[in-house]
């Protein structure tokens, strides 16, 4: 299991919130834990099913951007 954080420029209320949460959940497996609030993603991940990448690039087809990873 991996811990990643994702940080974003973009959210800016609970309905990107909600549209980030439903959007991992929904199409990515191998999330194990995630927590999103206004700015950033923690992210509990099995590494044998997903990549950081691939998160990252989901996120990014919602039609935001990410600012920095760590």
């Amino acid at each position: 299991m991996t811990e990643i954080k994702i940080e974003f420029d973009w959210m800016s209320g609970r309905h990107c919130v909600n549209k980030a949460k439903k959007m991992l959940w929904e199409s990515l497996d191998g999330i194990k834990g995630l927590s999103v609030d206004t700015g950033h993603a923690g992210i509990s991940l099995d590494e044998t099913s997903v990549r950081r990448k691939d998160i990252e690039a989901a996120l990014i087809t919602t039609g935001d951007k990410i600012k920095t990873t760590g």
